[in-house]
C-alpha cells in the first residue's frame, strides 16, 4: 500500500500567487517572450532538444471541448484498435473498415471524448515532441502530412487529423502501463528528473514530457503537462526551460535548487489573462514527474471494459521506438525511496475503473466500508482499498478528474458512490462511468451544487445502481452498455416529472451512513433513502439476467421515463425503439420490467407493471409501441438538460 503523498502524486490543494508574490524574484525565472535558449540570470545550456516553442509548439493554445469544434469524431474505432487490439474493441472484424465495435468500447470513448472538456495539455505535450523527433501516426510523418504547406507544428490549424492525434495521446495518460511509469520519476525527487532530462536530451535517447502539480498537504488535484526542451544549470539551481501549451510561442522556466529539499518551481496562470498561480514542491511532495514517450508506443494498453489478454495483438500499428531506451538517473543523483516493481498486465487479474468527466470529488465505499478518494465529511482523501490506485487525468486548466482502478470482483459487496461539491465554487454538470470486463455503466449529466452532497450505488458486476435525487429533484441521465457473447445492448434511460422535495436538504452523513448499511436492493436502499430524511426520492435500475431491465421508484406523482434501447449482433446490424412515457399515468411509485431479452427487433416491445409491489411474476405484458422521445441522440447531450440518469452495464457469461 503506497502512503498518501505517492498514491496521490497528482493531487494538489489548489492556490493562487499574490501580487506581490508574482512580482518577486520568482518572476525573473519563470517566463520569457522569447525561446532565446538564455534567461535574464544567464546560465551554462548542459542540456537542449532541437525545439523552439515558437516554431515546434502549436499556435493554438491548450483548449477544451467548446463549441463550434465537433470534438465527438477526436477518437474512433481505429484509435482504440491501436490503443487495445481489435479483439478488446470489435464484436466483430480486425480494422476501423469492418470492426463492429462492441458497446461498450464505443460507450468508454464517448465519456473519455467528453472529458476531455478539461482541456487537452497531456495530448498536446507529448504530440509536439513526437511531431520534433519524427515518430509517425497512422503514417502520417511531419507537419506537412497533417496539414499541406505546414513548415512546422507552429504552423497547424486545430484540424483533423491532428485534433484526433493529439486526443489519442491525452488519452493515454490514465492508463496504467503510462501512469505507473510517471509516478516512479515523481518518487525519486526533482534533481533526478533534472538528471533525467540531461541524460536524455544528451543522448539523444527517449523525450519525456513534465508533469507539475500544486500541493498543499496534496490534497487538491490540479497538474499540468509541459514540454521540456533544455536544462540550465545556474550555479545552485537548475532551470528546466518548457513549452507551456497554455502559452503559444513563449518559453517558460521551472527553477529547481541543488540544495536542501530540491525545492521546484513555476508560476503560470490557467488561461492566458487569469492571475499567475505558484506550481511548486520538493523531495517530499512528488509533485514533479516525467512520462517517457516510449511508455506510450509500440504496445497493446489493458482495455477498461474488456478482459485481459497477455497475448494482444495489432496495438500500436506504425509506433515507432526512439533511438535509446529511456535514461535512468545515476547512483550519485539524491533519490527518494526505491518504487515497487511494477505488476504486469498477466498478474494483475481484472480492473474495474470508477471516473468523472469534469470538476467534483468522487469518494469510492466498498461492501467493507474501506474508502478511496475525497471525503466530504472529514476534507480528507483516503486509500484504505486494497490494491486499488488512483490516476489523475490532467487538463491543464484548473480542473484534474480522478481514476479510481480496483481489482474486479463481480461477485464483490455492492459499491456506495458519493459526488461531493465540497471544492466547487460553482455548478458543475459532471459525468460517472464505471467500467468493467464486457460492460461501462455511468451517471451522465450529475448537477452538483458548491457544498452539494449526492449518493449513488452500484453492484459490483454493474447490473444494478440506484441514486437519491437532489433536493431540487434533479436526477442524471442513465445509460448501459453491455456486451454479451450473442449481441450487445445500450439504452438510455430519463426521468420526467421529478420536483423538488419539500423541506429536504442534500443528503448528510446521517443519510450516507443509512443507505451505505443498506445494500442495492430495492427495498433496503429506498428505506434508507426515505429514512435518512434528507433526500426522500429514490430511483433504481436492474439489468436482470441480462434480458430484462427493471426500473423501480419511491416517487409519487405522474411522473416517468423516456427510454431508448438499442441491440445489434455480430454482423453490425442495429435494432432500435423508443419508449415514452413509461410510468406515465402510475400515480404512485414506479415498477417496470421492460422485456429486452425477448424483443428481436420490431416497432413494439413488451412492458410488464408491478403495481402490486410483489414481483413480475404474476403480471401481463403490455406491448409498448415505438414513439419518439425526448431523449437527445446526440453523444453531446450538454449534460444540462434536465432530469436524467445514466448507466452501461455487465456482460453476462462473458
Amino acid at each position: 500500500m503506497k502512503n498518501e503523498a505517492s498514491r496521490f502524486v497528482k493531487v494538489a490543494v489548489v492556490f493562487t500567487a499574490s501580487l506581490s508574490l508574482f512580482l518577486s524574484p520568482i518572476a525573473n525565472v519563470v517566463r520569457a517572450a522569447k525561446a532565446s535558449g538564455r534567461s535574464a540570470a544567464e546560465g551554462e545550456i548542459v542540456a537542449k532538444l532541437n525545439f523552439d516553442p515558437s516554431v515546434n509548439g502549436y499556435s493554438f493554445a491548450n483548449y477544451g471541448n467548446e463549441a463550434p469544434r465537433h470534438w465527438q469524431g477526436d477518437l474512433g474505432a481505429e484509435d482504440l484498435i491501436r490503443m487495445f487490439g481489435p479483439a478488446a474493441v470489435c464484436k466483430s472484424g480486425t480494422t476501423a473498415k469492418d470492426c463492429v465495435m462492441k458497446a461498450s468500447a464505443h460507450q468508454w470513448m464517448m465519456q473519455e471524448l467528453k472529458g476531455m472538456s478539461i482541456g487537452h495539455c497531456e495530448g498536446m505535450a507529448v504530440t509536439c515532441l513526437r511531431f520534433d523527433t519524427g515518430l509517425p501516426f497512422k503514417s502520417l510523418g511531419g507537419p506537412s502530412s497533417f496539414q499541406p504547406g505546414a513548415k512546422s507544428a507552429f504552423g497547424l490549424n486545430l484540424e483533423q487529423p491532428l485534433a484526433n492525434y493529439i486526443a489519442y495521446y491525452f488519452v493515454t495518460q490514465s492508463f496504467r502501463e503510462v501512469a505507473e511509469p510517471t509516478k516512479a520519476t515523481g518518487a525519486k525527487g526533482p534533481l533526478a528528473v533534472v538528471k533525467m532530462l540531461i541524460d536524455a536530451m544528451n543522448k539523444g535517447g527517449d523525450t519525456y514530457t513534465l508533469g507539475i502539480y500544486k500541493c498543499d498537504d496534496c490534497e487538491k488535484p490540479d497538474g499540468h503537462a509541459i514540454t521540456p526542451f533544455a536544462v540550465e544549470d545556474n550555479g545552485t539551481s537548475y532551470k528546466i526551460h518548457v513549452y507551456d501549451n497554455n502559452f503559444p510561442g513563449e518559453t517558460g522556466y521551472v527553477t529547481v535548487d541543488k540544495g536542501g529539499k530540491q525545492t521546484w518551481k513555476y508560476t503560470t496562470a490557467q488561461n492566458p489573462g487569469e492571475p499567475p498561480e505558484l506550481y511548486t514542491g520538493n523531495i517530499d511532495t512528488a509533485t514533479l514527474e516525467l512520462t517517457p514517450t516510449s511508455s506510450r508506443e509500440g504496445k497493446c494498453f489493458e482495455a477498461p471494459f474488456s478482459k485481459n489478454d497477455p497475448k494482444a495483438t495489432g496495438c500500436g500499428i506504425d509506433s515507432a521506438k526512439p533511438k535509446h531506451p529511456p535514461t535512468v538517473p545515476k547512483p550519485d543523483v539524491p533519490v527518494g525511496p526505491a518504487p515497487k516493481p511494477l505488476p504486469t498486465i498477466a498478474d494483475e487479474g481484472e480492473d474495474a475503473d470508477f471516473f468523472l468527466t469534469g470538476p467534483g470529488d468522487m469518494l469510492i465505499i466498498d461492501g467493507n466500508n474501506k474508502k478511496i478518494g475525497f471525503d466530504p465529511e472529514t476534507g480528507k482523501y483516503f486509500d484504505e482499498i486494497e490494491d486499488a490506485d488512483v490516476e489523475m487525468t490532467s487538463g491543464g486548466r484548473g480542473v484534474d478528474t480522478p481514476h479510481f482502478i480496483l481489482p474486479f470482483d463481480p461477485k464483490a459487496k455492492p459499491y456506495t458512490v458519493v459526488f461531493s461539491g465540497r471544492n466547487l465554487k460553482k455548478k458543475s454538470v459532471m459525468n460517472f462511468v464505471y467500467c468493467g470486463p464486457g460492460f461501462a455503466v455511468g451517471f451522465d449529466g450529475i448537477k452538483l451544487d458548491p457544498g452539494e452532497v449526492l449518493v449513488a450505488m452500484v453492484s459490483a458486476n454493474g447490473e444494478k445502481v440506484a441514486m437519491a435525487m437532489s433536493k431540487d429533484g434533479e436526477m442524471p441521465e442513465v445509460f448501459y452498455s453491455i456486451d454479451t457473447p450473442a449481441k450487445s445492448y445500450s439504452a438510455v434511460v430519463k426521468g420526467a416529472g421529478f420536483t423538488a422535495s419539500k423541506g429536504s436538504a442534500p443528503t448528510n452523513y446521517q443519510g450516507l451512513r443509512a443507505i451505505v448499511t443498506a445494500g442495492t436492493d430495492k427495498a433496503g436502499f429506498m428505506a434508507a433513502a426515505e429514512k435518512s430524511g434528507q433526500v426522500p426520492p429514490a430511483v433504481m435500475m436492474e439489468f436482470k439476467d441480462a434480458n430484462k431491465l427493471e426500473i423501480f421508484d419511491n416517487v409519487g406523482g405522474d411522473t416517468g421515463y423516456d427510454v431508448d434501447l438499442e441491440q445489434f449482433d455480430a454482423t453490425g446490424k442495429k435494432n432500435k425503439i423508443q419508449l415514452k412515457g413509461v410510468g406515465k399515468g402510475d400515480k404512485g411509485a414506479d415498477n417496470y420490467e421492460i422485456e429486452v431479452g425477448e424483443w428481436d427487433g420490431g416497432n413494439k416491445i413488451a412492458v410488464k407493471h408491478d403495481d402490486e409491489g410483489n414481483g413480475f411474476d404474476d403480471d401481463e405484458e403490455v406491448m409498448d409501441a415505438d414513439t419518439p422521445n425526448d431523449i437527445d441522440d446526440d453523444d453531446d447531450k450538454g449534460g444540462d438538460g434536465g432530469a436524467l440518469l445514466s448507466f452501461i452495464y455487465r456482460a453476462i457469461d462473458w
